[in-house]
């Protein structure tokens, strides 16, 4: 029997032995949670209590008849607040490029002058 387990062909039943003391020796403990932690976790995926808003009861009413002005309203202004027509200060950054490529510019005609 010795051949067949250094062989590879038979299994050495003191090394198996050997490898489960040791995943057993290396297992994680079993952590015990208070009975407020255990609460705190069983209620984690719970949500509050759903109130149905005045938003809600349009959508459910758009819905079911398929007119959406109301929403288009809303979306409409918030588009309005959100882009602040005047203020876009991507133009400013793509000034400030421009003015960078020509102080560059001219410093490579000052270099050929010399």
């Amino acid at each position: 029997d010795g051949w067949k387990i250094e062989m590879g062909l038979k299994a050495d039943p003191e090394a198996a032995k050997k490898a489960a003391e040791e995943a057993a020796a290396a297992a994680p403990k079993k952590v015990e949670l208070s009975p407020a932690a255990v609460a705190k976790v069983e209620d984690a995926y719970k949500s509050g209590e759903h109130v149905e808003t005045e938003d809600d009861k349009m959508l459910a009413k758009a819905s079911a008849t398929g007119d959406y002005t109301y929403f288009e309203e809303k979306w409409e202004a918030f588009t309005e607040k959100a882009t602040r027509p005047g203020e876009d200060d991507d133009d400013d950054d793509d000034d400030d490029d421009d003015d960078d490529d020509d102080d560059e510019d001219d410093e490579d005609e000052d270099d050929d002058d010399e």
